[in-house]
C-alpha cells in the first residue's frame, strides 16, 4: 500500500478513537514516516483541546492512544469498553506493531475527582502494572506493555481474553455434574495464587468473578488492582474500591459481540 494521503491522515487525526481500516493500520505498522505524520496531525488537532496547559479532557470511556502503536476499537463513535471500576477502565485496542487485539487499562475520566485523588489513582495503576508485570504464570494474564500516551496518560496493555467468568460458568451449569467439570479451573486458579504467593504477592480480591474461563479451556486470574506485594510501595487512600468490573452483555457497546 502507498503512503497515506494528507486527506487520509486528516481523517484519522480528526477521530483518534476510531479504528483505522485494516490496510491503513497495516501500513502504519511498517511505515515510520506515516506514523510520524499521523502523530504530528493528531498533536496539532489536540492543541485546540488543551486548556490551562494541561492534558486534553477525556470523553468518558475513551483515551487517546499513540498512533504509532495502538488504535482503539470503536463502535458507534465510542471506544469499546471491556470492564470498568471506580477509577480504572479496560478498553479493547489493536496493537498495530504486532497485529493483535489487546486489553488496554487506563484511568477513567471523572471530572468530579480531585487532583489528589487522581494522583492516587495513577499511583495505584502504576503499582498494579508493576505487580502484574512480575508474575509469569499460565493462569495469570500477562502484561504486554506499559507507558504513557503522548498526552501523558498512564496505561498498560495485557492479553485480551475471550470467554466468561467462573461465576457465569457456575450459574449456567445445568447440573452438579456440569459444575464438577469446572473444578480444573478452580485448581488452576489456586496454582496461580500459590505461585503469586511465592513472589510475595497477595491478590486480596479472589472470587469467581475474577477468574476467567475461555472457550478453549484455559483459566486466567484477573484484576490485580487490590493486590499487595513485597517491595512495592502501597498507596494511601480512603479504602475505595477500584476493582474493575467486567461489563455485562447488556452493557457493553458491542452488545455481546466478542464478550470479555
Amino acid at each position: 500500500m502507498a503512503c497515506l494521503t494528507d486527506a487520509e491522515l486528516s481523517a484519522a487525526a480528526a477521530d483518534p478513537f476510531a479504528a483505522l481500516p485494516t490496510a491503513q493500520a497495516g501500513h502504519l505498522a511498517q511505515c515510520a514516516d506515516c506514523r510520524h505524520r499521523l502523530d504530528a496531525a493528531r498533536s496539532s488537532s489536540l492543541e485546540t483541546e488543551v486548556t490551562d496547559g494541561g492534558p486534553a479532557p477525556l470523553v468518558e470511556g475513551v483515551i487517546p492512544v499513540s498512533g504509532d502503536r495502538y488504535a482503539l476499537h470503536s463502535l458507534h463513535g465510542a471506544a469499546e469498553l471491556l470492564g470498568r471500576g471506580g477509577y480504572g477502565q479496560v478498553l479493547l485496542a489493536r496493537d498495530l506493531a504486532v497485529g493483535r487485539d489487546v486489553a488496554l487499562k487506563c484511568l477513567r475520566s471523572r471530572p468530579d475527582v480531585t487532583d489528589e485523588k487522581r494522583r492516587q489513582a495513577e499511583a495505584r495503576l502504576l503499582r498494579e502494572a508493576r505487580v502484574v508485570g512480575q508474575l509469569e504464570h499460565p493462569a495469570i494474564v500477562p502484561l504486554y506493555d506499559f507507558g504513557r500516551t503522548p498526552e501523558g496518560r498512564l496505561f498498560y496493555t495485557m492479553r485480551r481474553i475471550h470467554g466468561r467468568t467462573l461465576a457465569q460458568a457456575v450459574k449456567e451449569a445445568p447440573d452438579f455434574t456440569a459444575r464438577l467439570r469446572l473444578l480444573p479451573h478452580v485448581l488452576a486458579a489456586c496454582h496461580a495464587l500459590a505461585y503469586a504467593h511465592t513472589r510475595g504477592v497477595l491478590h486480596r480480591d479472589l472470587k469467581p468473578q475474577n477468574v476467567m474461563v475461555d472457550r478453549f479451556g484455559q483459566t486466567a486470574v484477573i484484576d490485580w488492582g487490590l493486590a499487595s506485594a513485597r517491595g512495592v510501595e502501597s498507596v494511601d487512600d480512603d479504602g475505595g474500591d477500584d476493582a474493575v468490573r467486567l461489563v455485562g452483555t447488556g452493557e457493553t457497546l458491542s452488545h455481546g459481540r466478542g464478550r470479555v
